[in-house]
Formats: structure tokens, C-alpha cells, sequence
């Protein structure tokens, strides 16, 4: 990809942020590319080397507040007139439950979703509970009944790969929810980046 055509989509993807903080970004890349271009790396590499649109898209998206984005959105709406405030009041037992209901049903995911790591860590902490009380209980049973000492100490040991493998795929879980909630917010706050940016397309 060629430099303009790279400041180009960079541009048009982030042509929903206000003016002066896109002008710093584009110069900042334009300015990148072309110290690897003096450097000798050729043009095409050098945008290469800059990271690719989409990488770059979300880490801004990333920092910048949702509420910020709302909120430079909210004064660019047209004025309310009386017609469409008779219309949405009119329309109110329609959309309100629509909006409710979808709401309802992606928090109430979100919360199952931490619900079944929180119930996954649970198991792992019998499983560890078990482990440590089977191989506690070994030397008591070695006097009492030694024949149960192999199958106690088996137990415990099998508690205690149990409890690591769960331990690993709990975190794995957890890292995987948070990961999706950080892509739901990444996506909501670039609908409202690209919603603004094909009004001024």
C-alpha cells in the first residue's frame, strides 16, 4: 500500500474524530513514513512497517472515552421538532421494549458468561481442596490402613492436575469475557467514528 492511499483509508476511518486530532494523527504517520523513506526503506515497506489500518483504528478507539464520543456526537443532531417529538412519543410503546429487551439480553449474556468462569473457579478450588485434604490425610492412613494410601494418594494427585488445568482454562476464560467486552466497546465506539464519518462523506 502506497502512502496516500494508506493516509487515505486511515482518514476516511477516522474521519468521525474532530478535526484537530485527526490532522495530528495523519501528520504523525505522514511524518513516520517518511523518515523510513529518507532512511532508504521503500514506500510500500515503510507503511508496512507503520502497522496496518485496522491495528492502528483500535488502539485510538481504545483511547478514547465512549462519553466523549457520545457527547461530540449528541450537538451535531438536527433540531427537534414539533413533529418528530409528537412521532417518538407516538412510537414510545414500540421501540422502548425493542431497546430494552436488547439491552437486557447482551447484559444478561455478559453476566452468564462471568457466571460460568466465576462457577469454573469454584470446581478448581474444591478440586484444590480435595487435593490438599487427600494428601493430609496420607500419614494417618498409612498407620491406620495402609492399602488405602495408593488410592488416596492417587486421588490427590488427581485433584491436583485437575486443579491446575482448570486454574489455566479459568484464566483463559476470564482473559477471553474481558476480551470481549474491550471488542463490544471498540465496536460501539467506531460505529459512532464511522457514523460520523459517512455524514461527512
Amino acid at each position: 500500500m502506497t502512502k496516500n492511499a494508506f493516509l487515505t483509508e486511515l482518514h476516511q476511518r477516522l474521519s468521525g474524530l474532530e478535526k484537530e486530532a485527526l490532522e495530528q494523527r495523519l501528520a504523525f504517520y505522514d511524518e513516520i513514513i517518511e523518515e523510513y523513506v529518507r532512511g532508504g526503506v521503500p514506500e510500500e515497506e515503510a507503511v508496512a512497517k507503520v502497522g496496518t489500518v485496522d491495528v492502528i483504528v483500535a488502539q485510538v478507539m481504545s483511547e478514547i472515552p465512549l462519553t466523549k464520543l457520545v457527547a461530540r456526537k449528541m450537538p451535531q443532531k438536527k433540531s427537534w421538532n414539533a413533529g418528530k417529538i409528537v412521532a417518538l412519543i407516538l412510537t414510545f410503546p414500540f421501540w422502548l421494549p425493542f431497546v430494552i429487551v436488547i439491552v437486557t439480553l447482551l447484559l444478561a449474556l455478559y453476566i452468564l458468561l462471568w457466571a460460568l468462569v466465576i462457577s469454573l473457579f469454584a470446581v478448581d478450588a474444591g478440586l484444590f481442596c480435595l487435593s490438599v485434604l487427600g494428601f493430609v490425610s496420607i500419614v494417618p492412613l498409612s498407620a491406620e490402613n495402609p492399602a488405602l494410601v495408593g488410592l488416596v494418594a492417587g486421588g490427590a494427585f488427581l485433584c491436583a492436575g485437575l486443579f491446575m488445568l482448570l486454574f489455566f482454562l479459568g484464566i483463559m476464560a476470564a482473559k477471553g469475557v474481558v476480551a470481549m467486552g474491550g471488542q463490544f466497546l471498540l465496536w460501539l465506539k467506531s460505529s459512532f467514528v464511522g457514523k460520523e464519518g459517512r455524514n461527512h462523506a
